[in-house]
């Protein structure tokens, strides 16, 4: 928060830690201590899309901590905090009336067939956008041979406005992180969307699509909130499939990450899971209790 205790609102969704005033090593009631300091003054029946906003920014923390993740703030590139969105929602209405670029032609050239005008390479992505048709921006992108981070972000952004496929944006996600695996803002880029898109819509194929690039258990991180919608809006059978579907394809995770997962869902999975599930669950979280270190803690596991 600002020295005037107001919530500096600019610095979410992205920047959640400085917006708790938090920094460094924290823990969860570090976290709990600033959430509810603001939810005093942010009461849900007075402020509730301020009250949103604070509780989507805490259970963001709160997911981290619980999974070990490090710092969750999002790189501060001047192309990672440019507004995609407002921008594309912009190009897409009606154009205004100015002459658009064209190169220079012969009077009697084909102008139906004219190429578009690309800028120098050296200009920032999110400048081109400004004076650039977005399909043949999103066709060049798509074509280059090798894409940096940035543009798969960029390529997931156009892809969201420009194609009819309902899961392009976060394939090019996924594309992204299969070229750039350690490219943490991707990844973070993924994990939003899993907390915020709330269709079924090729959930199941997107959820397996993911454990095939993210291998690691780091998946459990990543997907837990789209497990959290499956469980609760699909039968019980399609939950354990795809579950199961999507742990074949994982090459390693730590003991205390598939501790936390499983011990998050079967808070809602003991409502609708049939009991040889529920057997089987029990029987993993008690065999790899007994298998933690020495001195390992407990608290992001716990039932409260």
């Amino acid at each position: 928060m600002s020295d005037s205790g107001d919530p500096q609102w600019d610095l979410l969704p992205d920047q959640p830690e400085p917006f708790f005033g938090l920094s460094g090593e924290y823990d969860v009631r570090d976290l709990k201590r600033s959430y509810n300091a603001l939810i005093r003054k942010f009461k849900p029946e007075k402020f509730p899309e301020e009250f949103q906003k604070i509780r989507a920014a805490y259970e963001r923390l709160d997911d981290a901590l619980r999974y070990g993740e490090t710092s969750q703030t999002s790189p501060g590139t001047s192309d990672l905090q440019f507004n995609w969105a407002e921008l594309l929602q912009e190009q897409l209405e009606p154009e205004p009336t100015t002459v658009p670029l064209q190169p220079p032609t012969d009077a009697n050239a084909d102008h139906e067939h004219a190429e578009p005008v690309f800028l120098s390479d050296e200009q920032p992505l999110h400048e081109r956008v400004r004076t650039e048709r977005l399909q043949d921006l999103y066709q060049e992108l798509k074509t280059l041979p090798v894409k940096t981070p940035y543009e798969y972000y960029a390529l997931a952004f156009l892809s969201d406005f420009l194609d009819s496929h309902s899961q392009s944006f976060p394939m090019w996600l996924l594309k992204g992180l299969k070229a750039h695996p350690d490219d943490q803002a991707l990844f973070e880029l993924l994990h939003q969307y899993f907390v915020t898109c709330d269709s079924l819509e090729g959930l199941e194929e997107l959820l397996v699509n993911t454990s095939r690039v993210v291998r690691s258990d780091r998946f459990y991180y990543l997907t837990e909130n789209a497990w959290d919608r499956l469980l609760r809006e699909s039968p019980f059978l399609a939950f354990r499939h795809t579950l199961a579907a999507c742990e074949e394809n994982l090459l390693d995770y730590r003991v205390d990450h598939l501790l936390v997962f499983y011990i998050h869902i079967l808070k809602a999975a003991l409502w609708k899971a049939d009991r040889v599930w529920l057997a089987s669950t029990f029987s993993l979280i008690e065999t790899n209790l007994r298998r933690l270190p020495p001195g390992w803690s407990t608290n992001s596991i716990s039932w409260s």
